[in-house]
């Protein structure tokens, strides 16, 4: 032992400092959720499969030619891919689906955006363009919040899996 130091304030010390570190790590969850930001790009593809086709890879066809569970435009993915379009109704669109997930943080970052949770979703609903320029519609905006929390949820949900079974 130390001279000067006592045991029982060691005790105290290691305790304190133990709760600053649970809640500085509350907090930084918080602020993760609060900020709309994701660790895992699996929670975003899962609310936007929910909300546009509720997680249907046969979904029907768009009004406006969208395919698939990501209901993704003819354009959108020869972007991203040379595989045959009628591919979006498959799982194969998740392949797809990642790559222009990544796409539209690029693209946001490029712009000296933070890429959050709702930014990628309206991109994803109006293009990367719109929210760049601002001008997002109204609908986006509620299409961006659906997506947003469903995806927090769905994260929220798969970390307590992920505690319950690490327990």
């Amino acid at each position: 032992m130390h001279a000067g130091i006592h045991p029982v304030g060691n005790k105290a010390l290691m305790k304190t400092f133990l709760i600053t570190a649970v809640i500085f790590i509350s907090t930084l969850s918080s602020l993760n959720a609060q900020t709309s930001t994701l660790s895992n790009a699996d929670d975003f593809l899962y609310a936007i499969r929910e909300v546009e086709t509720g997680n249907c890879y046969n979904a029907p066809t768009g009004s406006c030619g969208e395919e698939g569970a990501y209901q993704f435009k003819r354009n959108v993915w020869s972007q991203h891919t040379q595989v045959s379009f009628k591919k979006a109704r498959t799982h194969y669109s998740d392949t797809v689906a990642l790559a222009h997930y990544h796409w539209i943080i690029k693209r946001l970052t490029n712009a000296h955006m933070k890429p959050s949770i709702q930014k990628i979703a309206a991109a994803w609903n109006c293009g990367v363009t719109a929210v760049i320029r601002g001008k997002i519609p109204h609908s986006t905006k509620d299409y961006a919040e659906r997506v947003n929390n469903l995806a927090l949820d769905h994260a929220q949900t798969r970390l307590s899996n992920t505690y319950a079974v690490n327990r």
